[in-house]
């Protein structure tokens, strides 16, 4: 009874409940295989809030029931993997059958009842009379495009999984978009950074209006900076892939992510929208960006002088003096806020910073990336039809010429415009408090510029410390 307590209490959302059953679970030993909660969560994913809290929580089960134990369920699918499919369910035209052969008897995704962005659920009486009328499946022209408030939730899910002392490793295959040559017999399976590709194709393909591939981008950041590999090769097929060649028989050979990228035929890049073009360069231009030096290992070298202009003055990251006083503190015993040194080009080594990198180099330099993401994530959200999905102060444009150059992301307007707070090499915002794995508006911002403030749409979760 307690096992199908904590089920129901993850599709209900009800992170109290799921709180006290954690405690009972761990304290009983009971095996939670069969409901595989960490995919659960993943597949009712309901706003980032909530999510976190539901991840949060299901972080304290223990033993045969830690996240590492049960990374894979059935299917072979990871955690990472059912957060895809709730990418696809929720923004996107996709059936079951079209991510995984293996999903052919199922007429729905898991969690479709659910709108990612909190706009229904299954008690909505939109979707009871669409029920009662006999559908299984939520109408394409209820959706919209992959938007800040899913990202924001899909974001905060893979940082509380991969942040936690006991995380899974992830750079395990995964189990998404697999395919088998009848010809030689072998298993062409992804990993994590390449299923990310076919997703971002299916919502540049079948997504919805407005789509601009952020969401994509966004997601894409985060699994680098938490230790995705860009460089890992998988056995692909392109055109089995992108259901190009529906035959049994089909060439496949070794790829990385960018090279699966750079594979799309042009009849298909063709019929997207601007937006979605834009999007899908600055994909394959932050791949780029962070390959390693086929000859020495290392990204490209990185300029410090900036004499083109392109270059990133690493004005926001701590000078030397300041990470001499221990990151773990709590802010109260820091004593001021740490002064910058304006001018430098060089980022501080912290003890934050992983040991090893497969992309070495430039992977600093995407962490000013990512704390833009961030910040434009806990600041903007479009409130009203015809809004731009984007804030003025992100530009997809500079992301893209930023990582084709090799500049960096000084012309993102987060960064000249000197708006965000100080960041460490490591990528974490100074302020932000070591207990909440995610950062908030106040301590990404150096002044208020957050347009999320509408009481009457706004929920609030507290903070533990």
């Amino acid at each position: 009874m307690t096992v199908e307590v904590i089920g129901f209490a993850i599709i209900a959302r009800n992170t109290d409940l799921v709180a006290n059953s954690v405690f009972a679970v761990n304290q009983k030993e009971l095996d939670l295989s069969s409901i595989y909660p960490f995919h659960l969560a993943a597949s009712y994913l309901d706003r980032s809030s909530i999510c976190y809290d539901m991840f949060y929580y299901l972080s304290f089960l223990v033993k045969q029931n830690a996240i590492r134990r049960l990374y894979l369920n059935d299917f072979g699918h990871t955690v990472l993997d059912s957060l895809m499919l709730t990418i696809l369910t929720g923004h996107t035209s996709c059936t079951p059958v079209m991510i995984d052969e293996r999903l052919k008897s199922m007429t729905r995704f898991p969690g479709e009842d659910i709108d990612i962005c909190g706009r229904w659920d299954a008690d909505s009486p939109i979707v009871r009379g669409l029920k009662a009328n006999g559908s299984p499946r939520i109408p394409f022209s209820w959706k919209h495009m992959f938007c800040h408030i899913s990202v924001r939730a899909v974001c905060h899910a893979i940082t509380r999984i991969f942040s936690v002392g006991h995380s899974p490793d992830i750079n395990t295959p995964s189990g998404l978009f697999a395919k088998y040559c009848f010809t030689c017999g072998d298993k062409l399976v992804l990993g994590p950074i390449h299923t990310l590709v076919p997703t971002a194709f299916n919502l540049a393909q079948n997504g919805c209006d407005g789509e601009n591939l952020f969401g994509m981008l966004s997601c894409l950041v985060c699994l680098l900076v938490h230790g995705a590999n860009p460089a890992a090769e998988a056995n692909l097929s392109v055109d089995a892939l992108l259901g190009i060649d529906k035959q049994q028989e089909f060439a496949h050979e070794f790829l990385t992510p960018l090279h699966l990228a750079e594979r799309v035929p042009s009849k298909f890049w063709d019929t997207w929208s601007e937006e979605v073009k834009l999007g899908w360069e600055c994909l394959l231009a932050v791949l780029r960006f962070v390959q390693p030096d086929p000859i020495q290992g290392l990204s490209p070298p990185y300029s410090s002088h900036g004499e083109s202009g392109d270059c990133f003055s690493y004005s926001v990251f701590l000078s030397p003096q300041d990470l001499s006083t221990p990151a773990s503190l709590p802010l109260s015993e820091h004593t001021d806020s740490p002064s910058i040194e304006h001018g430098s080009h060089d980022l501080i080594e912290c003890y934050h910073e992983p040991e090893s990198s497969a992309f070495c180099v430039n992977t600093r330099q995407l962490r000013v990336l990512w704390s833009a993401i961030q910040t434009e994530l806990v600041t903007y959200r479009r409130l009203r039809d015809g809004n731009s999905w984007l804030s003025a102060n992100f530009s997809l444009v500079a992301v893209r010429d930023g990582a084709n150059y090799y500049g960096g992301f000084s012309r993102l307007p987060f960064v000249y415009r000197e708006m965000l707070k100080p960041v460490c090499a490591c990528g974490r915002f100074y302020a932000a408090s070591e207990s909440h794995g995610v950062v908030v508006t106040d301590e990404a911002c150096s002044f208020y510029f957050s347009n999320m403030e509408d009481w009457q749409r706004s929920s609030y979760r507290a903070l533990y410390d």
